[in-house]
C-alpha cells in the first residue's frame, strides 16, 4: 500500500499498483507505513490494559481453581500496580 496524509493528519492508503493514483489529491503528503501506524495509534486506557491481563471470566476461574483465591488476589494487585488508575 501507499500511504498519504492530509493537512489534518488523516491517513489514507492506496494500492501499490498505481490503479488508484488518480484518486490521490495533490495536496496529500506521502508517508511511510510506520508513520501511518504512529498517526493512527490510540493508546489503551489503564482499564483496557488491566482487562487484557485479567483475561476472560473463564481464565480467571481457571486461575483460581489451579492456584487458589489468594494467588488470584495477589495477581490482581500486581496488575493494578502495573497499570494504576489514570487521572480523569
Amino acid at each position: 500500500m501507499k500511504y498519504f496524509k492530509d493537512k489534518n493528519n488523516n491517513v489514507f492508503a492506496y494500492e501499490d499498483d498505481g490503479s488508484q493514483d488518480h484518486l490521490i489529491p495533490k495536496d496529500y503528503i506521502s508517508i511511510t507505513e510506520q508513520e501511518a501506524e504512529e498517526i493512527n495509534f490510540i493508546p489503551l486506557s489503564y482499564k483496557q490494559k488491566r482487562q487484557a491481563e485479567y483475561g476472560s471470566a473463564e481464565d480467571m476461574i481457571e486461575y483460581i481453581t489451579e492456584n487458589g483465591l489468594e494467588a488470584w488476589q495477589s495477581k490482581v494487585q500486581e496488575i493494578k500496580t502495573k497499570y494504576p488508575k489514570e487521572d480523569s
